[in-house]
């Protein structure tokens, strides 16, 4: 089913989004 891929690139996107926010917080704030 097309949206039930489509949920799952959103969901990756999201995922990687996160990971890369959370990885520059780190870097900023020297956590």
């Amino acid at each position: 089913m097309a949206s039930n891929k489509g949920w799952q690139e959103v969901i990756l996107i999201v995922r990687h989004a996160e990971s890369v926010t959370s990885l520059s917080t780190e870097c900023t704030f020297g956590i």
